[in-house]
């Protein structure tokens, strides 16, 4: 009798044991650092077309699950926003935007998230969005709010965006203050703002010198003079291209085959050689000739000297063929300026990029930086890697054309992860309530255990 309980006593400790373990491991992990997301735009009235803009400026993938939005008021507490639920299983492609849009507003076709709630955004709030280990990784407060960055941005406007702003380099600003990184703008949601902060300061035009006196005719010839002119500079502005050809931008990177669906995650990167800044408005983007159509470059559209600019399928409503297309960069009057192609079946998540002077396939897409060369993976199997060195490999591309088709995350999170998850997206104070429950739960078991079998047993 007395092994069989002192058996049954060890096996419920280890149990008990092995539960505290799992759940104090799961805080652990979420107590880690987690990459920079930043709130890029926001919109806040009318009611019926708001919507939440991220932006991820790493250069890979950022898992959502777990985060959240929160909102507080002037008066009030923070309160959630966008809750957990809805991150559930999606994902941020490295620099590129995530949109939360009300349901049937003008935005929700081309949102991440579709919201059928109201979105409660009203004057003087502060907006937070939070990790899964509970850090806010960015604040934002406008108005008169209750808490900022540094100081509160401007109060949105109606039918106008609260827009983040972008810097020459075509960088967000990030300064950690909310009035210096944001101004009031046109709406662009899925795109990257449009700041008067990237627009560059026009050249003064030079003062026209002064006539010599000995070039100086009577009226009557004058005159003539002035209409031969005025009829040059007519058949320039109707005759002449209102645009600079230039070879400096070209494309450099894009991503045919990405993981998940390929409507939201494939992109095409350009990269300008010079060393002045370029206007690409009117130019256009485009895959082969009958295709889905090109993408025109929006008025303002510039690329910095040295700059890599990513445009993503969600904006260009480009479609590359993962078993060879080509990527053609044109100017407005539709010849072209650079094109790239490849017949190759372009293998899941890898780039087909510019390095040096040579195209080729690589495992190290850098959309917005710099390209890297193909390099050999460790733990891959044989065959894969054999393939992906020589023709990229190929793919299948069942369930790529699927609506509802979604990123695939390496790792499910268990049941006590999501419980967690969930638990952090309320109270700050509450992500270790489930293993303080269970060391007073262990630590009384255990006693009254030991206190039992002592008294009953050892003598």
């Amino acid at each position: 009798m007395c092994k069989r309980c002192i058996a049954t006593f060890i096996v419920f400790l280890l149990i008990a044991v092995a539960a505290l373990f799992l759940v104090l491991k799961d805080a652990e992990a979420q107590t880690g650092e987690y990459p920079q997301i930043l709130i890029s735009e926001i919109l806040t009235y009318p009611t019926g077309e708001r919507f939440i803009e991220l932006y991820n400026p790493n250069n890979e993938t950022i898992d959502l699950t777990g985060w959240y939005i929160q909102r507080r008021t002037l008066s009030g507490n923070w309160s959630s926003l966008i809750t957990s639920s809805n991150f559930e299983g999606k994902s941020i492609p490295a620099n590129s935007h995530f949109l939360i849009a009300r349901e049937n507003s003008s935005a929700a076709s081309n949102a991440d998230i579709v919201f059928d709630g109201t979105m409660t955004m009203t004057a003087d709030n502060s907006l937070r969005l939070r990790s899964p280990a509970q850090e806010t990784v960015d604040l934002l407060g406008y108005g008169n709010a209750a808490e900022y960055d540094g100081e509160p941005a401007p109060a949105p406007e109606e039918n106008k965006s609260l827009v983040r702003k972008v810097l020459n380099g075509g960088l967000y600003s990030n300064t950690g203050n909310n009035l210096n990184d944001f101004e009031i703008q046109q709406p662009t949601p899925q795109n990257i703002n449009y700041s008067s902060m990237s627009e560059p300061k026009p050249e003064p035009e030079p003062e026209p010198e002064p006539e010599p006196e000995s070039a100086q005719e009577s009226p009557e010839t004058n005159t003539e003079q002035q209409n031969t002119d005025n009829e040059e500079e007519s058949v320039g502005e109707n005759n002449e291209p209102q645009f600079v050809k230039t070879n400096n931008v070209v494309i450099s990177e894009f991503m045919p085959n990405p993981e998940g669906d390929d409507r939201e995650h494939e992109w095409i990167e350009l990269y300008n050689l010079g060393d002045e800044i370029i206007d690409i408005s009117g130019w256009f983007l485009d895959n082969k000739e009958g295709g889905v159509g090109p993408f025109e470059f929006p008025n303002g559209t510039t690329i910095m000297p040295g700059e890599y600019r990513v445009f993503s399928s969600k904006i260009t409503g480009l479609r590359l063929t993962n078993t060879g297309d080509v990527a053609r960069l044109l100017y407005p009057d539709n010849t072209v300026a650079y094109k790239e192609e490849y017949t190759d079946a372009a293998y899941e998540n890898y780039s087909y990029a510019l390095t040096g002077q040579n195209w080729e396939w690589t495992n190290n897409p850098t959309p917005g930086s710099k390209n890297i060369p193909f390099q050999e993976i460790e733990n891959k199997n044989e065959e894969n890697t054999k393939v992906a060195k020589t023709t990229a490999g190929s793919s299948s591309n069942s369930g790529k054309d699927d609506e509802n088709s979604e990123n695939i995350t390496e790792t499910d999170l268990s049941d006590v992860n999501k419980l967690s998850a969930k638990i952090n997206q309320g109270d700050d104070n509450t992500g270790l309530f489930i293993p303080f429950l269970l060391g007073i739960f262990i630590s009384v078991a255990g006693g009254s255990g030991f206190w039992f079998l002592k008294k009953k047993y050892i003598k």
